[in-house]
Protein backbone atom coordinates (compact mmCIF):
# COMPACT_ATOMS: atom_id res chain seq x y z
CA UNK A 1 0.00 0.00 0.00
CA UNK A 2 3.02 2.35 0.98
CA UNK A 3 4.68 2.16 -2.33
CA UNK A 4 1.19 2.92 -4.15
CA UNK A 5 0.98 5.90 -2.36
CA UNK A 6 4.07 7.33 -2.87
CA UNK A 7 3.34 6.56 -6.77
CA UNK A 8 0.51 8.45 -6.14
CA UNK A 9 1.95 10.92 -4.33
CA UNK A 10 4.65 11.53 -7.50
CA UNK A 11 1.85 11.68 -10.19
CA UNK A 12 0.22 14.54 -8.49
CA UNK A 13 3.48 16.63 -7.64
CA UNK A 14 4.25 16.12 -11.31
CA UNK A 15 0.44 16.93 -12.64
CA UNK A 16 0.97 19.95 -10.27
CA UNK A 17 4.68 21.28 -12.22
CA UNK A 18 2.80 20.51 -15.47
CA UNK A 19 -0.22 23.13 -14.55
CA UNK A 20 2.03 25.50 -13.12
CA UNK A 21 4.38 25.20 -16.10
CA UNK A 22 1.51 25.63 -18.53
CA UNK A 23 0.12 28.48 -16.86
CA UNK A 24 3.17 30.45 -17.27
CA UNK A 25 3.40 29.66 -20.89
CA UNK A 26 -0.02 30.91 -20.94
CA UNK A 27 1.03 34.18 -19.12
CA UNK A 28 2.88 34.49 -22.37
CA UNK A 29 0.93 32.81 -24.81
CA UNK A 30 -2.80 33.71 -23.90
CA UNK A 31 -4.10 33.01 -27.61
CA UNK A 32 -2.86 29.00 -27.99
CA UNK A 33 -5.59 26.82 -27.80
CA UNK A 34 -3.50 23.24 -27.74
CA UNK A 35 -1.45 24.63 -24.36
CA UNK A 36 -5.09 25.57 -22.85
CA UNK A 37 -6.12 22.23 -23.57
CA UNK A 38 -3.34 20.74 -21.81
CA UNK A 39 -4.03 22.75 -19.26
CA UNK A 40 -7.57 21.83 -18.79
CA UNK A 41 -6.61 18.23 -19.22
CA UNK A 42 -3.82 18.61 -16.60
CA UNK A 43 -6.41 19.70 -14.17
CA UNK A 44 -8.67 17.56 -14.67
CA UNK A 45 -6.86 14.78 -13.96
CA UNK A 46 -5.37 16.51 -10.84
CA UNK A 47 -8.75 16.93 -9.45
CA UNK A 48 -8.52 12.88 -10.11
CA UNK A 49 -6.03 11.77 -8.39
CA UNK A 50 -6.54 14.02 -5.88
CA UNK A 51 -10.03 12.59 -4.70
CA UNK A 52 -7.68 9.29 -4.91
CA UNK A 53 -5.43 10.55 -2.66
CA UNK A 54 -7.96 11.80 -0.42
CA UNK A 55 -9.93 8.58 -0.84
CA UNK A 56 -6.87 6.57 0.37
CA UNK A 57 -6.13 9.08 3.37
CA UNK A 58 -8.76 9.33 5.51
CA UNK A 59 -7.23 11.66 8.29
CA UNK A 60 -7.17 14.43 5.27
CA UNK A 61 -9.78 16.43 4.74
CA UNK A 62 -10.53 19.19 2.32
CA UNK A 63 -12.17 22.38 3.75
CA UNK A 64 -12.32 25.72 1.31
CA UNK A 65 -10.55 24.01 -1.06
CA UNK A 66 -7.27 23.39 0.98
CA UNK A 67 -6.42 20.21 2.96
CA UNK A 68 -5.30 20.08 6.43
CA UNK A 69 -4.73 16.90 8.54
CA UNK A 70 -7.85 15.58 10.67
CA UNK A 71 -5.77 15.30 13.70
CA UNK A 72 -6.01 19.14 14.38
CA UNK A 73 -9.44 19.20 15.75
CA UNK A 74 -8.58 16.85 18.12
CA UNK A 75 -7.74 18.52 21.26
CA UNK A 76 -4.13 18.83 22.16
CA UNK A 77 -2.43 17.25 25.15
CA UNK A 78 -2.46 19.89 27.39
CA UNK A 79 -6.35 20.36 26.64
CA UNK A 80 -7.20 16.81 27.78
CA UNK A 81 -8.42 16.92 31.52
CA UNK A 82 -7.66 14.02 33.60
Amino acid sequence: MENNLQSLLREIQAVKFALIETKLFLDTHPCDCEAMEYYLCQKEKLEELTARWEKACPDIRKENGQMRWAWVDSPWPWQVEG
